[in-house]
């Protein structure tokens, strides 16, 4: 099967560029393989403070002290729809 690719233009690269370094600053990172996990995946937090990503959880036998689903920037400004018929 033939792979349709076009190349980026410099628009589409400078936008790329602006969202990755926006959120590389204050983005919590692996301490393992330094990846930034991605909106939805579970990240662990170990006692010594660490946090580890998905993939790199399974290569250690600590156990983490808790664990959570990573949130993206949307959370909280999203419409949320609330049905207001009368139930009666």
């Amino acid at each position: 099967m033939a792979e349709h690719t076009r190349p980026r233009t410099d628009f589409e690269l400078a936008l790329l560029r602006r969202g990755l370094s926006e959120r590389a600053p204050s983005a919590e990172r692996c301490e393992r393989c330094g990846r930034i996990p991605l909106t939805g995946e579970v990240v662990y937090k170990y006692d010594s403070g660490s946090v580890r990503c998905e993939l790199c959880r399974a290569l250690t036998a600590d156990v983490p002290r808790y664990s959570r689903l990573l949130r993206g920037p949307e959370l909280g400004h999203t419409i949320r729809i609330v049905d207001q018929r009368n139930r009666g």
